[in-house]
């Protein structure tokens, strides 16, 4: 459908399917749900270079607008700089684990440190 062709009636279709669109990835997406964004509203628009949808969230942390492809709004909901520091946080708790232990061997270490955190 181009612009000069397009009747009335098309452009109206096409608008309410681009509201009811956003209201869906609102209703999936925001606050209330799982995923808890806060997605700005009028902000879902066509990124004709990558070929996607894109919206407008808020940091979880400090609010700043982030733009996301509506494809990422499961996995982002941080602006750069504190998704950069969310990852060097989980990775700073990461404990290495040894694989090559027996079963016997980590349970009596798994009791041994209970032991030690409850007394």
């Amino acid at each position: 459908m181009t612009t000069e062709t397009a009747t009335i009636e098309q452009l109206e279709a096409a608008i309410k399917a681009h509201e009811k669109r956003e209201e869906d990835l609102i209703a999936k997406y925001g606050p209330g749900t799982k995923y808890n964004r806060t997605i700005k509203k009028g902000s879902l628009d066509w990124d004709a270079e990558a070929k996607k949808f894109h919206v407008t969230i808020e940091c979880e942390d400090c609010g700043t607008p982030v733009k996301v492809y509506t494809s990422d709004l499961f996995q982002k909901g941080k602006c750069e700089e504190h998704a950069k520091e969310a990852r060097a946080a989980r990775r700073k708790g990461k404990a290495k684990v040894n694989d090559n232990i027996s079963l016997t061997e980590a349970k009596a270490q798994l009791a041994a440190l209970k032991a030690k955190l409850e007394g």
